[in-house]
């Protein structure tokens, strides 16, 4: 992708909700004069977004809309703390394109059940005490 250039004065922070990252200071956070908050795209718009960035391993317009599905269950779902992001849709668009070319023979959505596990299990925070499966 490259460097981007960007005007002085402005820092991109990824969301503290996001498993991996973590909350800025109260200090740091008083350095900074605007918070913009975004919530996810709509239903066409992230489904266009995973399938622009899964360029080499095309999948089913059906698998792609799976995909959707199940990462946006994550962010309904009463026992997920921190949901799926963009980013696992697109991990799990490519996997699965990926897993098709090579198991042509292998189901579709077989395919998808057994990556989306993977996927969803370094993406998603459960809340406190749900027991996983």
């Amino acid at each position: 992708m490259g460097a981007s250039n960007c005007s002085s004065g402005y820092y991109p922070f990824s969301s503290s909700e996001l498993v991996g990252t973590h909350r800025l200071s109260e200090a740091l956070k008083d350095r900074f004069n605007v918070w913009i908050e975004l919530d996810y795209p709509d239903k066409k718009t992230e489904m266009k977004i995973i399938e622009h960035n899964n360029p080499y391993y095309k999948v089913e317009e059906s698998i792609l809309e799976k995909v959707y599905l199940i990462i946006n269950r994550t962010r309904t779902h009463h026992q997920i703390q921190t949901p799926a992001s963009l980013r696992s849709g697109i991990a799990l668009a490519r996997l699965t394109g990926v897993a098709q070319k090579r198991n042509k023979a292998e189901e579709p959505n077989k395919i998808l059940r057994s990556l989306a596990s993977n996927v969803l299990f370094g993406a998603i925070q459960t809340k406190p005490g749900v027991k996983s499966k």
